[in-house]
């Protein structure tokens, strides 16, 4: 029940993370990685690390720096799971506005948290695993797009860009393009934000990963 309650409530939070710009002030960062290998950043090699989250693994009792290494940990491993070998993004810390929890930056490929709720409250771990997961997913939701775009731009593959299996990407690219923003006041754009398969998708991602990570960690501390 509680991890259901954690998990919801990043989830209300972190769906105004468009509308919110970032501030200047830029906390901790952990550089852009090439190349992320297949078994030593599976969940299984780093089970040890991410079992910290819990908070029998002593969560509130790490440094800034070790809570950093942990989700940086995460990150490696949802690169690996979901395909995106290639490197992983730089995750940073930062001072948000109020109410936004996580950011995707495409261009910079960076992933930004809040420091406030990922160090200075008293925030689940498994609850700020959920945003670091939802905003992986916008990263590999645009792999998918660009993917598109290789199949489209090549004569041999341009055929096959209209297959069924390759409908998410265009719906993904479509609505990157007339992406609709939340406006304070309006039900309306919260709506229509909401109902966007971009954001839909990335929730239903990070929710079901987050519980994954707990079925896994609590499985991690009965067989230790």
């Amino acid at each position: 029940i509680i991890l259901l309650v954690t998990c919801t409530y990043g989830k209300v939070l972190i769906n105004t993370h468009y509308t919110v710009s970032m501030r200047d002030i830029v906390y901790s960062a952990s550089n852009k990685q090439d190349e992320v290998s297949d078994y030593e950043n599976s969940l299984s090699a780093n089970i040890a690390t991410v079992a910290k989250m819990d908070p029998n693994g002593g969560w509130s009792n790490l440094s800034a720096e070790e809570k950093i290494e942990v989700l940086q940990t995460v990150c490696r491993i949802e690169c690996r799971y979901l395909g995106m070998r290639d490197s992983a993004p730089t995750l940073e810390l930062a001072y948000l506005e109020e109410g936004l929890l996580g950011k995707y930056d495409y261009k910079h490929d960076r992933i930004t948290l809040s420091y406030n709720y990922a160090i200075d409250t008293n925030a689940s771990a498994y609850s700020i695993c959920q945003v670091l997961c939802h905003e992986m997913y916008h990263r590999y939701q645009h792999y998918q797009v660009n993917m598109l775009n290789a199949i489209r731009s090549n004569d041999e593959t341009a055929k096959y860009a209209d297959l069924l299996m390759l409908d998410e990407a265009s719906i993904y690219e479509d609505e990157m393009n007339n992406y609709i923003a939340p406006t304070e006041g309006s039900e309306l754009s919260y709506f229509l934000y909401y109902s966007q398969q971009l954001e839909r998708d990335a929730d239903k991602y990070g929710n079901k990963a987050v519980y994954e990570y707990y079925e896994e960690i609590q499985n991690y501390f009965k067989n230790n």
